[in-house]
């Protein structure tokens, strides 16, 4: 399960900088895992993920080194030690994609955000619209409301207004992005569709899915 930071905490701060301290950008997120995490690192077609384990009793790092290519193979998954976070800087397409931690789910409460309440079915939609849609495509200007009123059957007037109490609340920014307090707040597996379905529900305008 994915969950993005707005800031970092401090045991964040304290993780990044003991494996990645060149880091500056302000993309984070949390993995938390269950199982093995593929750990391969090597440069393929601009893009590669670089890997360290931090070790929380005395923040020390041990760096994966460069695996999963022509000379080197590729390491097996693995298991996160209790007690670690393994860090992931991602470089796609040339492009700096942030930083995730991916931390035991067993030991993920120092990293996570405080829970917020659950949000209205409208304001899911919205924001399930935002994450996945594109603002405008093939002439439609307004893809997004135009895609969600089409799928789920919310009202221009109730989108419009669930739009605006989320940029109230931070969930968008004022431009109508969405911001990481916004994507942690879309539920898991969420779409248009399955929203419809939603509003069929008894009480869906007080909590969705």
């Amino acid at each position: 399960m994915t969950t993005h930071l707005e800031a970092l905490p401090d045991a964040g701060r304290r993780i990044l900088a003991a494996s990645f301290p060149d880091y500056t950008g302000r993309k984070w997120r949390i993995e938390r895992e269950s199982g093995p995490v593929a750990v391969t690192s090597s440069w393929d077609g601009g893009s590669r993920d670089y890997f360290a384990f931090v070790r929380l009793a005395d923040m020390a790092a041990l760096p994966v080194p460069t695996n999963g290519n022509m000379f080197v193979g590729s390491l097996p998954a693995v298991e996160i030690p209790s007690g670690c976070v393994l860090v992931e800087h991602s470089i796609f397409c040339g492009k700096d994609h942030g930083v995730t931690f991916h931390v035991r789910a067993d030991e993920a409460t120092a990293l996570l955000p405080t829970a917020t309440e659950a949000l209205p079915w409208a304001q899911i939609v919205v924001l399930t619209a935002t994450a996945s849609l594109r603002s405008s495509y093939g002439g439609v200007k307004n893809l997004r409301q135009h895609e969600a009123m089409r799928e789920t059957g919310i009202s221009a007037e109730d989108y419009d207004a669930a739009k605006a109490a989320l940029i109230a609340s931070g969930h968008l920014s004022a431009a109508g992005a969405i911001t990481p307090r916004g994507r942690n707040a879309v539920p898991p597996l969420a779409s248009l569709w399955r929203l419809r379905v939603v509003a069929r529900r008894p009480g869906a305008e007080e909590s969705a899915l």
